[in-house]
């Protein structure tokens, strides 16, 4: 059975599910929600961490590479993905990055300022 990783929501407002294993679609959006117990997305800013909206632009390692890593305790190196908002770029870009036994590889992203409406889903271990 495939693990249901966060909700995401197309441009379009077409709803689907990212699913562990399989490469999101370019340009989707995603919403982190922090009742999941496989991913926690948060955005670093200088008025401190906060919980947006990110549009997923580019994968570059597979989801199946370090599900098993994830967790919702922020902080542990090895144990998370984390967006890090980059001030030096130009517009509000960053990277989701992957810290721990796997360096330098990440998911490329953006984020845009208003908050969505979080839907939450029953997420079975």
């Amino acid at each position: 059975m495939k693990k249901i990783l966060y909700h995401i929501t197309k441009p379009e407002n077409v709803k689907c599910i990212l699913i562990d294993g399989i490469k999101p679609p370019k340009g989707v959006t995603g919403v982190s929600l922090t009742d999941c117990p496989f991913v926690w997305l948060s955005i670093l800013h200088d008025e401190g961490k906060i919980r947006k909206r990110v549009a997923i632009i580019e994968v570059r390692l597979p989801i199946d590479k370090y599900r098993e890593m994830l967790t919702l305790e922020y902080g542990i190196e090895g144990k998370f993905l984390d967006f890090d908002y980059d001030p030096y770029t130009s517009g509000p870009k960053g990277e989701i990055v992957y810290y721990g036994t796997i360096p330098n590889k990440w998911i490329t992203a953006v984020y845009y300022l208003e908050v969505p409406k979080i839907e939450t889903y029953n997420v079975r271990r």
